[in-house]
């Protein structure tokens, strides 16, 4: 004998959702294409510029706006749990717990991560094969390429792989016991990283026992040697170039240090407190001591401007430190006559700084009287704030 079926009670689950559904359709039909319906805070429908239309729910909580020309959905959102827009033509974009979970779809390609847990990329461009990365810490990774190829990685512990991060490959076993990391022809090996190195390959031979002796190079690029890192270091950049080109440094820290380039050489002494930059071809000078209070610069004044003023002129300085602010003295030599003027001009500024105060004169042509340079906190006769 058959058993009578059971009568279930409909869970409240489903009992919700038929509700909203048939309570959003008699909303929805109530609602004219181009009229605004507000029943606030429940359920609002907009007709938006450009013939768009909305809907918002729930106080804002739910939100969904589609293309009037299309038809299709462009935005929705379940506020602050989850969004998704549209981003053009096969492109999206999704955020989940923002801003930590995100989801990039593009041609080709869809990426997943919740930072900074996990990443998972899936790449299937048409006609070939797919491939996919999938990186979670505490450092597996998990890849697959085009070819097929499987690569696997748990850091610190082993990682064999390709195309990883910047290099052609990676591989190590107890990091920092021993790594190896190739790019563009040049293997470098590393065992107790960062103490024991050695390169080879493209860019010519290398290697250091840190942080008693170092000779690193790259071929073409530059050669860099210490010895008792950091006190004793010395080094030859831009090889590239001619030798007379070569930027050369030299130092003892932080007692000593020479830098220097074709005419151009700079020292320091007791690094950072006191330096002194001169350029014989530019004229240009500066000292710099004690750092940051006093700084004095100057340059020819019929010369360029050089190492790497971003002034178009050359020009004097001379800043003074004192309990209450910065005094200053900026000024430009006489220069020759341009197209835009006819007179010979030099510009001359001064001002002291307590607080927010700023005092500086007007450009003066040359021959007028300028008085003298402003006391600790005075200003120079003919000056405006």
């Amino acid at each position: 004998m058959a058993r009578p079926p059971r009568n279930r009670k409909p869970s409240t689950t489903r009992s919700l959702r038929g509700l909203a559904m048939a309570l959003l359709g008699f909303l929805g039909a109530c609602t004219a294409p181009g009229q605004d319906l507000h029943l606030a805070p429940l359920y609002t429908h907009m007709s938006l510029a450009g013939g768009d239309s909305a809907i918002e729910a729930l106080g804002g909580a739910a939100l969904a706006r589609w293309d009037q020309e299309t038809k299709r959905l462009d935005y929705w959102a379940l506020r602050p749990l989850v969004s998704w827009q549209r981003q053009g033509e096969g492109r999206s974009f999704a955020w989940l717990l923002p801003p930590l979970g995100q989801r990039f779809e593009r041609p080709e390609e869809t990426v997943h991560q919740f930072l900074p847990i996990l990443r998972h990329a899936r790449q299937y461009p048409e006609g070939q094969p797919s491939s996919y990365q999938f990186l979670m810490l505490p450092g597996i990774y998990l890849a697959r390429d085009a070819d097929g190829d499987k690569k696997s990685a748990f850091f610190i512990f082993y990682g064999d792989t390709e195309n990883f991060l910047s290099f052609d490959s990676a591989s190590w076993i107890l990091f920092p016991f021993y790594a190896r990391f190739e790019r563009a022809g040049r293997t470098t090996h590393n065992v107790l990283f960062p103490v024991i190195q050695w390169s080879e390959g493209t860019g010519g031979k290398s290697w250091r026992l840190w942080p008693l002796y170092g000779d690193q190079g790259f071929e073409g690029r530059y050669r860099r040697k210490f010895f008792l890192w950091p006190f004793f270091m010395w080094q030859t950049n831009d090889l590239r170039k001619d030798e007379e080109l070569h930027q050369k440094t030299y130092f003892f820290w932080p007692f000593f240090g020479l830098t220097e380039r074709e005419e151009s050489r700079a020292w320091t002494v007791l690094w950072p407190f006191f330096g002194y930059t001169k350029d014989d071809r530019s004229g240009f000078w500066a000292w710099d001591g004690p750092w940051p209070f006093v700084l004095f610069q100057g340059g020819d004044p019929d010369g360029p401007c050089a190492s790497g003023w971003s002034l178009s002129t050359p020009t004097t300085r001379a800043k003074a430190w004192n309990p209450l602010g910065i005094c200053g003295h900026s000024s430009t030599p006489a220069r020759k006559p341009t197209r835009a003027t006819t007179a010979r001009v030099s510009r001359s500024s001064h001002f002291c700084t307590p607080g927010t105060a700023r005092i500086q004169p007007a450009a003066s042509l040359l021959g007028a009287s300028s008085g003298p340079w402003c006391a600790t906190l005075g200003m120079k006769p003919g000056t405006r704030k």
